[in-house]
């Protein structure tokens, strides 16, 4: 049974993703929303169930604050009834939380199957870009929220010309990758977590 404890601070690690993003623009904030992406997930018991829950609510965190201004269109712009407007937005969040899961249940299947940590980066790093890229396209796509458009005023912005978006998300994960293993391995995590 997964813990209340682990489902608040996916939420929370997802909602901190969203403070990379304008007008905030602190950048630092998707490598720690995906940190703690990767230590909620290290801390369940590896069951589908488990894991799927903890992508899923991750997403909600990082939709649900990243894209409620939908409902203000909605209901003001549209005129749509408010429950409507509301039931629409709870859709679109529930469909967008359901790519980070799916990382999830991917990325910790893969982690059960190998464990040589440079291949672990890599698959981390290229299984993100590959769910990003189908959410862009799929069903017409909704390419919002990547994060490699947060990355505009980092360091790594002069990397865009050359590698575009998906090139940063890339580095983006490898990095968080890395200092999330870092972490890890001093066992850092022990101040953090109950």
């Amino acid at each position: 049974m997964i813990k209340f404890f682990q489902i608040l601070i996916a939420f929370f690690s997802g909602s901190i993703g969203v403070l990379s993003f304008s007008p905030w623009e602190y950048w630092p904030c998707a490598i720690i929303s995906f940190i703690g992406l990767k230590t909620t997930l290290h801390f369940s018991k590896k069951k589908n169930i488990q894991v799927s829950t903890i992508g899923f609510f991750w997403g909600v965190g990082l939709f649900s604050n990243g894209i409620y201004w939908i409902y203000i269109s909605l209901r003001f712009l549209y005129k749509i009834p408010t429950c409507t407007s509301l039931l629409i937005l709870l859709i679109l969040i529930a469909y967008l939380s359901l790519y980070p899961m799916l990382f999830s249940i991917i990325i910790t299947y893969i982690q059960s199957k190998f464990k040589s940590q440079f291949f672990l980066i890599i698959s981390s790093s290229l299984l993100w870009i590959i769910i990003e890229y189908i959410r862009e396209n799929l069903f017409t796509g909704f390419p919002w929220l990547e994060f490699g458009y947060s990355q505009i005023n980092s360091p790594l912005k002069n990397i865009a010309p050359i590698m575009g978006i998906h090139g940063i998300t890339v580095i983006l994960i490898t990095i968080s990758e890395l200092l999330y293993l870092f972490l890890l391995k001093k066992k850092y995590y022990t101040y953090c977590l109950p």
